[in-house]
């Protein structure tokens, strides 16, 4: 059976028989677990580092890094120890120019490389959001009145590895 897709959903849906289906397409794929917690900075770091204007590199830098401290003009960002060979002088300045850009202040800013960091990182929440957001997904998706009579006319199920956001750009 070919698969189908469920009308109106923002999701790329197939939908195929089980005994076609294999059990590794069956199960759900999650993104890497995150066991730190949130941010919860005075900076939104998660939203504004996604908002700065970088090089590669310097982008994953800054997603990549967390905020330690941000008072009186003075911004400290944590990385792991890994990201710390990327960190040259022309990166930091090209960070720090685009963030005293978008804050429209003028800071000292500060690199810190950790062994670990306590809260997610930017590139890690914003994964974890869509990781959310593909589930939300699913479960609309599991509640359409097609995709039930599929299941319920030909023991169809929806393969959960198969949904993901559709691109319509």
């Amino acid at each position: 059976m070919a698969p189908v897709q469920a009308p109106a959903s923002d999701h790329e849906v197939p939908v195929s028989r089980p005994e076609k289906a294999s059990t590794e397409s069956r199960q759900s794929v999650a993104c890497s677990a995150v066991t730190q917690k949130p941010s919860d900075d005075k900076l939104d770091w998660s939203r504004l580092a996604f908002a700065l204007e970088l090089d590669a590199i310097a982008r994953q830098i800054v997603l990549n890094s967390v905020v330690l401290d941000y008072t009186d003009g003075r911004l400290q960002l944590a990385h792991l120890p890994e990201l710390e060979l990327m960190l040259k002088p022309d990166i930091k300045n090209q960070i720090k120019a685009s963030i005293e850009k978008k804050l429209s202040v003028s800071l000292t800013l500060e690199f810190v490389a950790r062994p670990t960091l306590d809260v997610e990182t930017p590139q890690q929440a914003s994964l974890r959001e869509q990781e959310e957001e593909r589930r939300m997904a699913i479960a609309r998706i599991r509640e359409h009145a097609m995709v039930r009579q599929l299941n319920r006319l030909f023991n169809a199920e929806l393969i959960e590895t198969s949904v993901r956001k559709h691109n319509t750009q």
